[in-house]
C-alpha cells in the first residue's frame, strides 16, 4: 500500500504540470508580440522552469500538451505536429540538462542552458517554418531561410536575456516551496 504523501505529492505535482501548461498556452496565445517577419513571446518560461523543477518528464509533458492546445486554439492543421517539435525538442534539451545539473545548480550553468534551449527553439522554429513551407507547395529560397532565421536570431536572443534574468528569481522560492511541500 502506497503512503498518502507519496499519493499527494504526485496530485500535487500534476497539478504543477497542469498550472504550467496553462501558464504556457496564455503566454504564447495571448501574451505574444506579432511582427510581420517575427513574434516576440516569453512561452518558453513555463517550459524552461518546469524543465529545471521537474525534470525532462514533466517538461516534456508540459510541452506537448500546452503546445498541442496553442495548435488546437488556431485551427489543426497538417503541420500540426511539426510546429509542436520545436518546443518538445527544447523541453527535452532543457530538462535533460537541467536534471543532470540538478545536484550542482549553478546560475551560470542554469543561464548556458537557457541560452542554448532558446537558440535551439529559434533554428527549430526556422527549419519547420522550411518545411511547411515545402509540404505546402511553398516552396521557399534557403536564402529566405537564412535570412529568417539571422532576423529572428535576435529576438531570440532578446529572449534569451529575458529568461536568464527570471528564471534565477523565480526557481529559489519554487524550489523552497517544492521542498516544503515532498515534491522534490
Amino acid at each position: 500500500m502506497k503512503s498518502p504523501v507519496s499519493a499527494r505529492s504526485k496530485v500535487f505535482r500534476l497539478v504543477l504540470n497542469a498550472l504550467f501548461i496553462a501558464l504556457f498556452f496564455v503566454i504564447s496565445t495571448y501574451l505574444t508580440v506579432k511582427l510581420p517577419t517575427v513574434e516576440l513571446s516569453l512561452s518558453s518560461l513555463p517550459i524552461l522552469l518546469c524543465a529545471f523543477l521537474l525534470g525532462p518528464v514533466d517538461a516534456l509533458a508540459v510541452a506537448l500538451c500546452g503546445s498541442f492546445l496553442e495548435q488546437m486554439m488556431f485551427g489543426l492543421t497538417p503541420t500540426a505536429p511539426l510546429w509542436m517539435l520545436p518546443v518538445v525538442l527544447q523541453a527535452l534539451f532543457a530538462g535533460i540538462l537541467g536534471w543532470m545539473i540538478r545536484k550542482s545548480p549553478r546560475l551560470w550553468k542554469q543561464m548556458v542552458i537557457i541560452v542554448a534551449a532558446e537558440l535551439l527553439l529559434n533554428f527549430a522554429n526556422t527549419y519547420v517554418l522550411y518545411l511547411c513551407g515545402y509540404i505546402m507547395a511553398e516552396i521557399q529560397s534557403p536564402v529566405l531561410i537564412i535570412v529568417g532565421f539571422l532576423t529572428r536570431t535576435p529576438v531570440a536572443c532578446v529572449r534569451a536575456v529575458l529568461s536568464c534574468i527570471i528564471i534565477p528569481l523565480l526557481l529559489p522560492p519554487l524550489r523552497k516551496f517544492l521542498k516544503e511541500k515532498g515534491i522534490l
